[in-house]
């Protein structure tokens, strides 16, 4: 972090010593000069923008230029004088024009009448105004001119502009991206106040393409999503994720359970690769991340455009990178010489949406008595001994005779929650000294979480910083990051479903209760004031360009970038938990348990290119891109175990234990070296687009015969909008046909996985070195190809229904997986990376916007857009493991990814006589490995001979009755939102959703049934159970050790070890994420106030509402640690959480 700081406070020191140490004299001695050459030299020792017309410069004759701290005005007089020109300063910008001259003539000289005069002579006046947009927010940067060789100028970043016209000037022209052009007569006015509004139909928008490539929406023959910067100023979250989540068409974004530090999962038009990387690359400022990088760690507040590149040719240019789609994003620079700063707060709290529910301590009494008295009942009914009695039955008596429940009534859930707190805070400063361009964000966001003891804090920066030397040379350095401190709870949730109600947190001298270590009960308080579990991460980059205009549509730019990672762990658990006890350890004394652990990686990359663009014969434009990147990672990682410390609070220092173990640690490096090429055409004004690009890449994680790859792509596009026949259709603004194909890989494999390797050990305590993994110089890149078609559109011009349809396949071929060694190898790795799979995904997206509503002071705009993807696994190698007994999912050629697999249920035995039917269907053979008795789950038998084959307990699993139970992945996603604004009040409602998942959730696996001894908490779903007055129920009935059969199987198996659908839920969600409000005051308001010039107040809902019949705590829970099961999976206990939040936002006056 020192390391950081410094960095820091070097920039902002250059920054403040150029912008507030230039000085207004001028020096400047040549014996030869021009007006053009003079200008620039001002410019460079001012800051100040000169706005002249070429035409009165060009040709100008030379002249000699002596000037030692001379003042500008004195300067500027002496010189322009000699050309007939004049000059105006306003505000930070110098205006040439050309001289009035008095018109001397035979008519003057005998005094002819004024009007006369007047007739000869021009006159050139002044006009002033603000520019804004709809809601009466400054534009700075707005264009504005008179006619086609008039003055020109921009206004500064409050909106405000000066412009000299002649007097037979009629109109003004106010043009800005992004804004629809205004002309405006002028009509003897000397003030003119515009309102811009928003061009909803973005067509001439730039897409960032990459490496220096950028073009307009409608002249783009791939597929990419541009996200509307609307819907990121409007939501007040700090985490860009949560504020893109449904907003970019074929993008699955799973946020997870909330628990502070998580990082969301986003799979981008489906999985193409099981092991490799599923997140997008990221690429700031043409500087793409590395791996480690989080997208949810920028900041919102600095980014200005975010496109996703989706399309075959658009992430074919990324080549081994680009594999998981790539996204483009675009931060602030300083374009006003006027300073501005700009202030954002939001502080939000969070509310308990939804949580696991538990038994109370009456109901925990309940059911665990009627659990014994169904287990005397089986055993009465299937045993073979005599008839036992309730009140004599070992159990009852374990429980009910002996006083073993407290009198407490606590919900251990409550003990642990607390109302959380999200605090976020952005400041940056914007402007433009001279040829300097500036940039400084830096961002504050500080979480609390709704578990004690746990939480975020993580501090972003972002400085940009450019250099316009002339024309020809520019130079840029940008430092972007943060750094980010975490604390997690310890299993403390999973502790407090599993304790009884009837215990107290507390004893009765108001001491932390600390159960027996043999009960199996762990008190979450213990865990929670006895752990610290904290880690630091730190992440930031630092990159320098400097780009060089050739000649004349040639430009060269080279980049050199360093990004660095840190994660540093660690946690202590003192001699009162669980793992720090030696309540709980008989092999060596503990008395606290210190891990740590930390985690480095570092990528420099240099990347130098070549852009040429040219228009041919008016109509026929070519744009090249040549260029060479060089990309190095290093890997460090090193972790150790420390015991036996003197004491908890003070002396637990590492350096403190009696006991340290030994460390263990992994350190690697991997270069890539790639050559890029692209070619874009585009004809009849975009009428007719293409674009082709190869890139080959060479890297050192596979074999030598293996490392290098080429990626071509091609794109074509056809604007059939701008042909003659469909451009006499009015309500047709846009319609481009698109089609592209590309390759794109993914080296999703250790540095050295082609390589044997070995490892150190320790074997009777000396130092040995064993081998760790076998050699295989057969590892290919994981290779896909891509086709795309699509349709973009803008139709009706008054509701602006904008939007693009688009159909893409992707075949993945060797994508790689762990193939399972024999033991016998006697290697430490069992496994080992081989090309073994091959992959297919295919989808169609849909996005639809339109403004509804434009009038003056009213707009509304609504967006949708929805996607389906579908994947197939085509082929396996036929030595790979398929599945496993005890897996929930299973890979099948033919079949989709991500399939539950195992067996069906159909409700339960809701009779005696019922389950004495199936009992009977098969004398031969048990009906189903579980108990057969009313009140318990029924398997399918599937092939229909009398009885559910599970093999024998000894023999290997057969599948006859084994059917695929369902997908993880849903069979539609996408999302909506809608903007409506009045004068100064905006509303905005953002959503998601997921339709036909399957989840598995996990905590089912532990219900209806309680051990004999020392029997654990359940959920209050439990009451819900099957009662004999109750046999239409959902769930089975409630068993204390349930009885086994025969075979040795007990009931609990079906249910985790042997996988059936009793887990599995839908989980389909609609969910409305956000609803912001919010006002911006007037400027007469604001204009009492000397220091604010725009101030902007809102309220925001953030997971307003879920719509779903999924019972477990979220939805969009995942196991990260599965690429496969990982969507399948809901271990989750972590509650959700509606947050509330205020938002400020301000400008300030300079």
């Amino acid at each position: 972090m020192d390391k950081f700081i410094r960095i820091y406070l070097t920039i902002i020191f250059f920054m403040v010593a150029v912008t507030y140490g230039y000085s207004q004299k001028i020096t400047f001695n040549k014996n030869e000069t021009n007006l053009k050459e003079l200008f620039n030299e001002i410019r460079k020792q001012t800051g100040f923008q000169i706005l002249v017309r070429s035409e009165l410069i060009e040709n100008t004759r030379k002249f000699p230029a002596n000037f030692k701290q001379e003042p500008l005005e004195a300067v500027l007089k002496n010189v322009l004088n000699n050309h007939s020109l004049e000059y105006s300063i306003e505000g930070r910008e110098i205006i040439i024009n050309r001289k009035e001259q008095p018109v001397y003539n035979m008519v003057t000289e005998i005094n002819e009448p004024e009007w006369v005069k007047k007739q000869n002579q021009k006159v050139v006046r002044t006009i002033v105004g603000r520019v804004t947009d709809t809601l009466n927010m400054p534009i700075p940067g707005v264009s504005i001119k008179t006619g086609k060789k008039g003055n020109v100028t921009v206004t500064d970043d409050k909106g405000f502009y000066s412009i000299r016209v002649e007097d037979d000037a009629v109109t003004l022209e106010f043009s800005y991206v992004g804004m629809l052009t205004q002309m405006i007569r002028i009509n003897n006015r000397s003030t003119i106040n515009v309102a811009l509004k928003e061009d909803s139909n973005r067509l001439n928008e730039l897409v960032i393409t990459g490496y220096g490539g950028a073009t307009t929406l409608k002249n783009n023959p791939d597929a990419t999503s541009r996200l509307d910067m609307k819907l990121i100023q409007e939501n007040p979250s700090g985490n860009l994720i949560e504020v893109i989540q449904g907003q970019v068409p074929g993008m699955m974004t799973m946020m997870g359970t909330g628990e502070p530090g998580q990082e969301p999962m986003i799979i981008l038009r489906g999985v193409s690769s099981l092991t490799g990387n599923l997140t997008p690359l990221v690429v700031i400022n043409d500087v793409p991340m590395d791996e480690t990088f989080r997208l949810s760690s920028i900041n919102p507040n600095d980014i200005i455009s975010l496109d996703v590149l989706k399309g075959a040719s658009a992430i074919s240019i990324y080549g081994s990178r680009g594999a998981a789609g790539v996204f483009m994003i675009k931060t602030k620079t300083g374009l006003t010489s006027t300073p501005m700063i700009s202030y954002r707060m939001n502080y939000g709290v969070d509310k308990l949406m939804k949580s696991l529910e538990v038994l109370n301590a009456s109901e925990f009494k309940m059911l665990l008595a009627e659990s014994i008295t169904n287990r005397i009942r089986d055993e009465n009914d299937y045993g073979n001994g005599a008839p036992i009695n309730f009140n004599t039955h070992t159990y009852y008596n374990n429980f009910f005779n002996t006083g073993y429940f407290g009198e407490a009534e606590t919900n251990w859930m409550d003990v642990l929650y607390q109302d959380g707190t999200k605090v976020n805070h952005n400041l940056s400063l914007t402007g433009r000294s001279g040829e300097l361009g500036y940039n400084i964000g830096l961002g504050l966001d500080k979480t609390v979480g709704q578990i004690k003891k746990t939480g975020s804090d993580r501090k972003n920066i972002d400085i940009r910083i450019d250099s316009r030397q002339n024309k020809r040379v520019q130079f840029a350095l940008s430092v972007n990051g943060y750094q980010q401190d975490v604390s997690q709870p310890v299993g403390n949730l999973s502790d407090a479903l599993l304790m009884r109600p009837d215990m107290s947190p507390y004893n009765p001298d108001g001491s932390i209760f600390v159960p027996a270590a043999n009960t199996g009960y762990r008190n979450p308080l213990v865990e929670l004031e006895g752990v610290d579990r904290d880690s630091k991460i730190f992440n930031y980059t630092l990159a320098a360009n400097v780009q060089v205009n050739v000649m004349k549509g040639l430009k060269w730019t080279s980049i050199l970038s360093t990004n660095n990672f840190s994660n540093k762990a660690e946690n202590y658990y003192d001699r009162t938990t669980v793992i720090g006890s030696n309540n709980y350890s008989t092999v060596l004394p503990r008395n606290g348990r210190m891990d740590k652990s930390l985690t480095e990686t570092r990528k420099y990359e240099a990347d130098t290119r070549l852009n040429y663009s040219r228009t041919f014969f008016t109509n026929h434009n070519v744009d090249f891109t040549a260029a060479f990147a060089y990309t190095k990672n290093t890997f460090y990682n090193e972790s150790m175990i420390l015991y036996d410390f003197p004491e908890d609070d003070y002396l637990n220092a590492p350096y403190q234990a009696l006991n340290p173990q030994p460390p263990s640690g992994t350190a690697y490096g991997a270069a890539l070296v790639s050559g890029i090429f692209r070619a874009n055409y585009n004809s009849y004004s975009g009428r007719y687009l293409a674009s082709f690009s190869i890139r080959r890449d060479g890297t050192s994680r596979m074999a030598p015969s293996t490392r290098f790859a080429n990626f071509p792509s091609a794109a074509l596009g056809w604007n059939i909008g701008d042909t003659r026949l469909l451009k006499k259709v009015k309500a047709i603004e846009m319609l481009k046909l698109r089609a592209s194909v590309g390759t794109m890989a993914n080296t999703a494999v250790a540095a050295y996985g082609w390589m044997s390797t070995f490892e150190a050990a320790n074997y009777n305590n000396s130092v040995a070195t064993i081998p760790k993994q076998i050699p295989n110089e057969n590892l290919k890149w994981e290779v896909s190809t891509q086709y795309d078609l699509g349709l973009d559109f803008s139709l009706f011009k008054k509701v602006n229904l904008n939007g693009s349809i688009g159909y893409y396949k992707k075949m993945t071929r060797g994508a790689l997986f762990n193939y399972t060694l024999p033991m016998s190898t006697g290697l430490i790795t069992t496994s080992t990376m081989a090309n073994l799979i091959d992959i297919d995904n295919q989808g169609i997206e849909l996005d639809l916007n339109a403004n509804l509503l434009r009038t003056k002071n009213t707009s509304l705009v609504l967006g949708f857009n929805i996607a389906r993807n579908t994947n197939k696994l085509v082929r396996m190698d036929a030595t790979m493991k398929r599945n496993s007994a005890y897996d929930a999912t299973v890979l099948r050629v033919g079949s989709p990814i991500g399939l539950f697999y195992g067996f069906k249920t159909d409700g339960l035995f809701r009779t005696a006589e019922e389950a004495a039917y199936y009992r009977n269907l098969n004398p031969g053979q048990q009906y189903q490995v579980t108990h057969v008795a009313a009140g318990e789950v029924r398997l399918v038998d599937v092939n229909g001979n009398g009885w559910v084959d599970f093999g024998t307990a000894t023999a290997n699993y057969t599948e006859a009755d084994k059917v695929v139970l369902g997908n993880s992945f849903p069979d539609f996603y996408g999302g909506f939102n809608g903007r409506l604004n009045w004068k100064g009040f905006a509303l905005s409602v953002q959503g998601s959703y997921s339709i036909g998942a399957m989840k598995n959730w996990s905590v089912m696996e532990t219900q209806f049934q309680f051990a004999s001894t020392n029997p654990k908490n359940l959920l209050k779903l439990n009451l819900n159970r099957w009662t004999p007055d109750n046999v239409e129920a959902v769930y089975p009935k409630m068993l204390v050790n349930p009885l086994n059969d025969s075979r040795g199987f007990g009931r609990i198996r079906p249910l985790t070890q042997y996988f059936t659908d009793f887990n599995l839920y839908d989980a389909s969600y609609v969910r409305i994420n956000n609803i912001s409000a919010s006002y911006n005051l007037p400027q007469k308001m604001l204009s009492r106030l000397k220091v604010i010039s725009n101030l902007n107040l809102g309220l925001s809902v953030n997971n307003v509402v879920t719509f779903t019949k999924y019972p477990g705590v979220n939805p969009e829970s995942f196991n990260r640690d599965d690429r496969i099961a990982g969507p399948a999976m809901d271990n989750s206990t972590y509650p959700m959480t509606r947050t509330f939040s205020f938002t400020l936002n301000a400008s300030f006056k300079q």
